[in-house]
């Protein structure tokens, strides 16, 4: 498989996941109606998959985590222009993310962070140690690369050595 038909295909199946969760991941499952969801990173990209998971019926935003506090605002601002209840808030330093994976049962996580913070915050979440950290939703297609694979492939959370 060439690189286009690789990045294509992950691109269909990440658009599939996001437009049907309880198909493609069984997350009906766990005994609740709606998927909780955290956040990391609330900048522009983040705030718009925040906009749209904030139209659905079936996903309820539990927390978020960013140290720009502008960033934060516009965020909030956005979930109370949908009339949902405020999530929870880690803002403090660049790695209160960390604190949001250990306290929050989250069911998925968006990583709408840059480049250079990236890699961290897709592993980070990958390997939260709370099984409810079922869904991973990274938005930039370099977070897949060859350092990054083989540490999700063989991370203990996954039961590979």
């Amino acid at each position: 498989m060439n690189r286009r038909s690789f990045l294509r295909t992950a691109g269909l199946a990440t658009a599939g996941a996001a437009l049907l969760p309880s198909l493609a991941y069984g997350w009906t499952d766990l005994g609740r109606d709606r998927l909780r969801i955290g956040f990391i990173a609330t900048g522009l990209r983040g705030q718009n998959h925040l906009e749209l998971m904030l139209q659905r019926s079936d996903v309820e935003v539990v927390a978020l985590a960013d140290p720009q506090a502008h960033m934060m605002e516009q965020a909030l601002e956005l979930v109370r222009k949908a009339g949902k209840t405020k999530p929870k808030v880690y803002a403090e330093g660049p790695h209160d993310y960390l604190r949001m994976l250990e306290r929050e049962r989250l069911d998925a996580v968006f990583v709408s962070s840059p480049w250079e913070w990236h890699r961290a915050h897709g592993l980070a979440a990958l390997e939260a140690d709370a099984p409810e950290h079922g869904l991973f939703g990274g938005t930039e297609p370099n977070l897949i690369d060859v350092c990054l694979v083989p540490q999700m492939f063989s991370s203990r959370r996954f039961g590979v050595p």
